[in-house]
């Protein structure tokens, strides 16, 4: 049996609460938007799980919002889609995974094509806000994270965001362990 199947069927007997978290800048709490240009040095946006609880992530929610034309082959508005790309990726037991399903994410499209929900929110006239909604459980194990071994889900962002404005990266996970503490 695999240590996330035992740790899942570990967590699936206890309490569990839903948590929503989002996603911050090298997983500081503090920067919680995903805009800047990365494109000189990849950036990484994270959330790590804090000691005494483990934290089942199920889904990730992606709002991408913009000013301008949110064609497919363009991410956000951003013109032709993302150069490097969007990766996501696990530092579980001290070893990090790049996670292949969903793929390297370069524009709209490629959310449409991995997403099970998304919806488009205009505000105003003006911007448009993208959300879009990511399982990761449908049909697998949610992705376990143990505070104890300070693991972590996040993602790589290596392009230039610059224009966007609105960007950020929100988990959905259960969690279980005390319920005493800050979450961001």
């Amino acid at each position: 049996m695999s240590s996330l199947r035992k740790t899942y069927d570990t967590l699936s007997d206890q309490n569990r609460s839903p948590a929503s978290v989002i996603m911050s800048q090298n997983g500081l709490n503090v920067n919680f938007e995903a805009i800047g240009d990365y494109s000189g040095a990849p950036q990484k946006f994270f959330f790590k799980a804090v000691p005494n609880r483990k934290f089942a992530v199920s889904r990730i929610t992606v709002e991408v919002s913009d000013n301008g034309t949110l064609g497919r082959s363009n991410y956000g508005s951003i013109s032709g889609g993302l150069t490097n790309g969007i990766q996501f990726y696990t530092f579980i037991d001290g070893v990090e995974t790049i996670i292949s399903n969903p793929p390297l994410i370069k524009a709209n499209g490629d959310y449409l094509s991995a997403s099970n929900v998304f919806e488009i929110v205009n505000f105003d006239g003006g911007t448009d806000s993208v959300f879009y909604a990511l399982d990761f459980s449908q049909f697998a194990d949610p992705v376990v994270l143990n505070g104890d071994n300070a693991d972590e889900f996040g993602i790589i962002l290596n392009d230039d965001f610059t224009t966007l404005v609105a960007h950020k990266f929100t988990l959905l996970t259960s969690t279980q362990g005390p319920i005493d503490i800050d979450l961001p």
